[in-house]
């Protein structure tokens, strides 16, 4: 498991803490925005991120807003620059001395540190910002134990510098430049870890590996003589190079101010042709707005711009302003009904502080920001017009640019949120669509504050929709903001085992006792619950055995030097200090000490070191020797769980729905073919498994469990499975294959179904699926028998839109398949009669 550097450790976790000048993507936002990292009481908050640069300002934005029980609670620090440091102290030092950590440079960093965090329960960190979905098909895998929260939408394009001779290239003319098959332009690409980085060779085709590999020499990840990186929307490295080509967020170019070229796809895939950004009609319905020198002035209100062009308004913010209006156009006349005035009341001199001349006299032309030379004047412009000249592109042809690098106004309103002029296309190439997401531990889906600030469509951040559209972003729907109104599941605290620097071995219960007093030992790593442990406890510092469900205790006598370490009851609430432990780095060494709270002692492999197989772990004072080391890791297979039992019962109705007693894993047995021959069931009971499978741009939810059939005659159908899915994506298909042990014929019978999902298309039962269902199943070939056992679910998904499309596999495993156990002669299968 990769982990991020703890100062004073020589491993490095994957950062790039590389420099680049982003200060004219400053312009123009928001004055929060400018805010690099958290700022004001409380200093330490609650729920500490970093990540993706792509939404540092919207959720730095968010903290400033966002409270629980009316106190700030989130801390968002920002991706590496210039002038910010290179580690960031999340938590109080005077309450965790461990939580000064490298500055997470993007998306694969943050999670990386994020999955630390829960690997250690370390609390330095409890979100990652992400500005897209990890994936395995692309250089950000999904972390283990953590769940993705969407709450916005963005845009993907390409951006260029204005004098750029690139004008609207299709995917595959892109395609060209980043495989060097085309050699006039430079493309740029951020480090690899950033979303997206994954998101734009994701719409290419272009494999992550391929890049890593150097099959590509012509990309570039930094610029200038002084080898600057690229970070997402960097605006510098075009304005470096001119021939440069860079991915580039929409959102980032609806707020900045047109220094550079916004990207024009010809062709993309499932656009209605309109390119990545369009007019806001919903909030300026007579399509104009009114452009403004940054440097000088900032967003307006609607009273603030109608007060200016009445003349009742001479100064904003203490500096005079003047009101200019181009002669007759579409643009002057739209701008006149926005503000309410007539061409009469004008004739008539009613607005003597509007003027419609340059100081040389010159008639205002409109559109043309060469009309408004000096920095105290607002002028009308035509929203669409102003998309053209930032693109230098419309309808096939390229067009001059005028607009001289103004700032397109919005409408301010309370507490920061101003409404944009112009918005993603809703119609833009679903390729280049996708959502942003925030990530926390799964675990801690239904605590405050997680719960409040990011957990569904009643979650504080999806409730602010205001700040999602004033940095450019679209609002997501309430079905899927914060993980939609499905209910939120339990699931249990992420599994780790520790695996030992100098044997390799792993921290495990000598023969998987479940009594107390079982000894902990070293053995070679395999995915047996006794090797797997859980942080628990009020503080969650105690480990807990996945196996016994008992604790890690260290020595409880004042001189522990060489005592074992081994199983004991947990104690709830009391938390005792031998029964606590703290993974911290090891100050001189590359590693992670498990230190004993109460003895300050540390866990260390007896023999000074044995790499023997079953070599006790003891108490030992801190040598940084490497069998000290101890790592944390997510178990990579699941382990089966035990054997269900099944109770046959009766007085179920034909029309009461399929019953399943989650509440206890095992039921009495009783016998195979139950004495009442109608409105049978059988209740089969083993705990609910989650599925979440992904796949490029798709995405499979789901969980399973082993449900009851019945049936109104006859033997009772057996052992079986209900499960529901939640698929996402563009184009995506998923099959689920269900795995059954025949116990009449020793055998395993797989039972498959297929779903498919079109997003452009509506949505109907077994055509276009978004929700789907697969059993319980009785009849056709296979009839299921009591015992018959579900003991494996393969779900397969695709994306579809990939260019040569790879499925993602996911197994999930049910009760342990066996053929003979409880089964009461004479009813017991074939070879099962003793």
């Amino acid at each position: 498991m990769r982990r991020p550097q703890r100062i004073g450790r020589s491993r490095l976790f994957a950062v790039s803490l590389g420099v680049a000048t982003l200060a004219s993507l400053l312009c123009g936002l928001p004055s929060q925005s400018a805010r690099a990292d958290p700022a004001g009481t409380p200093t330490y908050r609650a729920l500490a991120g970093g990540g993706s640069a792509t939404t540092q300002y919207l959720m730095n934005a968010m903290a400033d807003a966002v409270k629980v029980n009316g106190q700030k609670v989130l801390a968002s620090y920002d991706a590496p620059r210039e002038g910010l440091s290179s580690t960031i102290t999340t938590k109080d030092p005077a309450t965790n001395q461990y939580c000064t950590v490298n500055r997470p440079a993007h998306d694969a960093a943050a999670l990386g540190a994020l999955g630390y965090s829960v690997a250690t329960a370390d609390g330095c960190l409890d979100f990652a910002r992400l500005g897209g979905e990890p994936t395995t098909q692309q250089s950000i895998p999904p972390a283990n134990g953590l769940t993705y929260l969407p709450y916005a939408v963005d845009g993907l394009t390409y951006a260029v510098d204005r004098y750029s001779p690139l004008y609207a290239p299709t995917l595959a003319d892109l395609k060209a430049i980043y495989t060097c098959a085309s050699t006039q332009y430079h493309p740029l690409l951020p480090a690899s870890g950033s979303q997206q980085r994954s998101e734009w060779l994701a719409a290419l085709g272009i494999p992550e590996a391929d890049v890593l590999n150097g099959k590509y020499p012509c990309i570039k990840e930094s610029y200038s003589s002084m080898h600057t990186p690229v970070q997402e929307n960097d605006e510098g490295a075009l304005l470096y190079d001119n021939l440069a080509v860079t991915p580039f967020s929409t959102a980032a170019l609806t707020t900045g101010r047109g220094e550079i070229r916004t990207g024009e796809i010809a062709s993309a895939p499932d656009t209605d042709g309109r390119g990545p950004l369009v007019p806001n009609s919903t909030v300026f319905p007579d399509g104009v707005s009114y452009t403004y020198v940054p440097e000088y002035l900032r967003d307006l209100t609607l009273a603030e711009l109608t007060g200016l062009y009445h003349c009742t308004t001479t100064q904003i913010d203490g500096k005079s302003i003047i009101p200019l209006l181009p002669v007759a156009s579409a643009t002057r006349t739209s701008w006149l009904h926005f503000m309410g005035i007539t061409e009469a009341d004008l004739s008539a001199g009613r607005y003597p502080c509007i003027s419609t001349t340059t100081p040389s006299g010159d008639p205002i032309q409109p559109d043309d920001g060469n009309m408004q030379p000096w920095a105290n004047t607002v002028m009308p412009y035509s929203i669409a017009g102003y998309i053209a000249q930032t693109k230098q592109y419309d309808n096939g042809a390229v067009v001059q640019d005028k607009h001289k690098n103004l700032k397109l106004g919005g409408l301010a309103q309370d507490a920061g949120v101003v409404q944009r002029p112009i918005v993603l296309n809703p119609n833009y190439g679903r390729t280049l669509v996708h959502r942003l997401y925030n990530a926390i531990p799964s675990e801690k889906q239904r605590i405050s504050p997680w719960r409040d600030v990011f957990v569904g469509p009643n979650s504080l951040i999806c409730q602010n929709t205001g700040l999602i559209e004033t940095y450019g972003f679209t609002r997501l729907a309430s079905d899927f903001c914060g993980g939609g109104d499905r209910p939120v599941t339990d699931p249990a605290p992420p599994t780790f085992r520790f695996r030992d620097g100098k044997s390799n071995k792993c921290l495990t219960i000598h023969n998987a006792s479940t009594g107390n007093g079982g000894v902990a030992v070293q053995m070679s790593c395999t995915t047996g619950l006794e090797q797997q442990w859980t942080w628990t406890g009020t503080n969650g510092r105690e480990l807990k055995n996945a196996n016994s469900g008992l604790c890690l205790e260290g020595s409880p006598y004042q001189s522990p030097l060489g005592a074992a370490v081994v199983q004991t009851s947990c104690e709830s609430g009391t938390e005792l200090p031998w029964m606590q432990w703290i993974l911290e780095p090891d100050p001189a060494g590359a590693g992670n000490r498990l230190r004993n709270v109460y003895s300050s002692m540390v866990l260390s492999v007896s023999g000074g070191g044995s790499l023997a197989n079953d070599a006790d772990l003891i108490m030992w004072s801190a040598s940084n020797g490497p069998e000290q080391d101890w790592t944390p890791e997510s178990v990579v297979a699941f382990n089966p769980g035990s054997d269900t039992l099944m109770d046959t019962s009766t007085t179920t109705s034909t029309t009461s729905p399929l019953v399943a007693d989650l509440g206890q894993q095992t039921v009495s047995a009783t016998a195979a073919t139950s004495t009442t021959p109608y409105y049978e069931t059988v209740q089969v009971n083993h705990p609910k498994r989650l599925v979440d499978v992904r796949n490029g741009r798709c995405r499979f939810q789901g969980d399973w469990e082993q449900g009851s059939a019945y049936r109104n005659s006859g033997v009772v159908g057996g052992a079986f499975l209900y499960a529901t899915g939640y698929l996402t994506g563009p184009k995506c298909a998923v099959t689920m294959q269900m795995h059954v042990v025949s116990y009449d014929f020793r055998e395993e019978t797989v039972l498959a179904t297929d779903h498919y999902y079109d997003a452009s298309k509506p949505t109907s039962a077994g055509k276009n699926e978004r929700w789907m269902q697969f059993g319980p199943i009785i009849g056709g070939v296979y009839y299921p028998k009591i015992g018959n056992v579900v003991y494996r679910l393969d779900w397969s998904l695709k994306d579809l839109t990939a260019s040569n499309p790879m499925p993602s596999w996911g197994i999930i495993w049910g009760p342990t398949p066996n053929w003979c156990d409880w089964w009461v002669p004479p009813t017991s299968p074939p070879g099962c009669n003793g």
